[in-house]
């Protein structure tokens, strides 16, 4: 098992693909808890064009990425038939350990994680556009931890 951490050093979101009618366009992904992290999905995406991107500068070997990551099926092909499956499971990135326990069941100290940006689309004018205000949930800078495990065969 390796760890993974990600330093986030600006205002962030990875979209939970929901707002909340009245209040937010588009909302931080959040666990049961409330607390903000990037889906295990999001951190293997990262993960994987970072390897492709190193491949590509000679940094690695060619074929590293898909030694790792696989190839996606072609649609309508069952996942078990994918000649060049994945070899490694990455789970999502969350708050270190001792700060959940620390922030749990803190209400005031969970929402003190989370901050709106309000943005609008501008004409040539120089003035907004109608309907175009956005409220958007962010995440402030902080350190959230994945783990990756290689897959049994």
């Amino acid at each position: 098992m390796t760890r993974l951490v990600f330093n986030i050093l600006s205002f962030w979101q990875v979209g939970s693909g929901a707002g909340m009618m009245g209040t937010y366009d588009s909302r931080a992904a959040r666990d049961p808890l409330g607390l903000p992290l990037i889906p295990g999905r999001q951190v293997k995406g990262l993960c994987r064009q970072a390897v492709h991107d190193a491949e590509g500068f000679d940094k690695l070997p060619k074929g590293t990425t898909v030694a790792l990551f696989g190839t996606r099926a072609n649609a309508g092909q069952p996942l078990l038939d994918n000649p060049n499956p994945a070899t490694l499971r990455f789970t999502d990135a969350r708050l270190p350990e001792v700060d959940r326990v620390a922030i749990a069941n803190r209400d005031d100290l969970i929402e003190g994680l989370y901050q709106i940006r309000r943005s609008t689309a501008m004409n040539d004018l120089g003035t907004a556009k109608p309907h175009s205000l956005r409220f958007d949930e962010l995440v402030i800078p902080l350190t959230l931890e994945a783990q990756v495990t290689p897959l049994q065969e």
